[in-house]
């Protein structure tokens, strides 16, 4: 299944079904499942408080400890944080209705329903899409 690795806390926020634009500088028009990965680095330090200023605009609280440690599986890092559903990708345009999710460049990944891991899978990202085999992900959603 193809899958695409975001850095923590953003992967976090997208597990949750809060964010649902993820930023990219490529198009695509592949539509379809799409395993969240939580990269295995945390994002730089101002993109996390970026991240935390965002959330909180929706009254959303990122737990103090997004890492490889994290009580919850969403907010770990190297693991399968969620799948979610790639229903489009839009190139920016300014008045745009994506929230405040979206960076003023690029292309943004729309985002739908989104169901997060229950289980901590660990597994390897990668750049840009790539494949992680479906049994992986249903180890991470507790259906094995």
């Amino acid at each position: 299944m193809r899958a695409l690795s975001i850095r923590q806390p953003w992967a976090y926020l997208i597990a949750i079904g809060a964010k649902t634009i993820e930023n990219r500088s490529w198009h695509t028009p592949i539509q379809g499942p799409l395993i969240i990965c939580a990269g295995k680095e945390l994002a730089p330090l101002d993109q996390r408080e970026d991240a935390r200023q965002r959330a909180e605009v929706y009254g959303i609280e990122i737990p103090d400890d997004v890492g490889p440690d994290a009580s919850r599986v969403c907010a770990r890092t190297g693991v399968i944080a969620a799948v979610t559903m790639l229903t489009g990708c839009a190139i920016y345009r300014p008045n745009s209705s994506t929230g405040i999710w979206h960076d003023d460049q690029g292309h943004h990944l729309e985002l739908g329903a989104t169901i997060p891991a229950s289980t901590a899978v660990p597994v390897k990202g990668a750049l840009g899409f790539f494949q992680v085999e479906e049994a992986l992900l249903d180890r991470a959603l507790g259906l094995v």
